[in-house]
């Protein structure tokens, strides 16, 4: 019977040590899976990024091509605009008022704390 009671308890501690290692297992398989989840949500950020890039740039191709298919009076025109809009000056920016300075001068006189009468 205590033969039993041993046995039962070292099973028992084996299925803990068991029941550790395989934890630590699955908490190093599941780190692995963030890891490369974590990978693949940063690459397809930035395909995402690269793309949005690419349709907001202006392609400077098919700006040169509109304006080859410009009439010659069309380009003056374009030319009469672009040169009115470099002469428009920019408004400066207002600055904001400065906030009201606190009085932080130090007394004319410190007080002496040895005068007498004090003693």
């Amino acid at each position: 019977m205590i033969d039993e009671l041993m046995q039962s308890l070292k099973n028992i501690a084996l299925a803990g040590v068991g029941a550790v290692a395989i934890a630590g297992e699955t908490a190093a398989g599941v780190a692995q899976d963030l890891v490369r989840k974590g990978e693949e949500v940063v690459e397809k950020a930035k395909l995402a990024n690269e793309e949005l890039h690419r349709k907001q740039a202006p392609d400077t191709e098919d700006i040169a091509q509109q304006a080859a298919r410009l009439t010659p009076e069309e380009r003056e025109q374009l030319i009469a605009q672009l040169q009115e809009m470099d002469q428009v000056p920019v408004e400066p920016v207002e600055e904001a008022e400065p906030a009201e300075t606190v009085d932080t001068e130090a007394p004319a006189q410190p007080a002496d704390p040895e005068e007498p009468g004090d003693a």
